[in-house]
């Protein structure tokens, strides 16, 4: 869990979390998004990694397609990674990203 003020009227460098942390699971926000996104010269970050989470979420909605192998055995979907949320403010309840945010997810098992 980590929350960012950043200043904006200086360089700004492209935030990445988790950052010292031991996972492969990331987040890349790039220094354009962090500038837009600014008021009055700073912008606010909040991002969470939720290591557990999936086994909570449902996949009831899941739209995967599986193999069509009638001999095959029954599959389940589940959540296999951990979880990055990310919230950046803004004057209005919408933010429009110019630049992707990138972000890589480990498999767990």
């Amino acid at each position: 869990f980590e929350v960012c003020v950043l200043n904006t009227e200086e360089q700004v460098k492209e935030l990445t979390f988790p950052n010292g942390y031991l996972t492969e699971s990331l987040i890349q926000i790039s220094p354009n998004t962090i500038k837009q996104n600014s008021r009055n010269g700073v912008v606010k970050v909040v991002l969470i990694l939720y290591n557990n989470l999936g086994q909570f979420l449902s996949t009831e909605n899941a739209t995967v397609k599986m193999g069509t192998d009638p001999s095959s055995q029954s599959t389940s979907i589940v959540v296999n990674s951990q979880i990055i949320a990310a919230s950046i403010n803004k004057e209005s309840s919408r933010v429009f990203l110019t630049e992707p945010v990138i972000f890589t997810l480990q498999h767990l098992d």
